[in-house]
């Protein structure tokens, strides 16, 4: 089996930019429906 290296690193700015959401944005919008949405484009 062969690593895709364009997988990974699309797998690793989709963690970074939920776990920055998750830790640093603290408002109404962008993380209930913005990190919600970016979570199930990445699944």
């Amino acid at each position: 089996m062969k690593i895709n290296l364009k997988f990974i690193f699309d797998f690793l700015v989709l963690l970074a930019t939920e776990i920055f959401i998750g830790i640093y944005v603290k408002d109404a919008i962008i993380r209930p429906y913005i990190g919600d949405i970016s979570a199930i484009l990445g699944v």
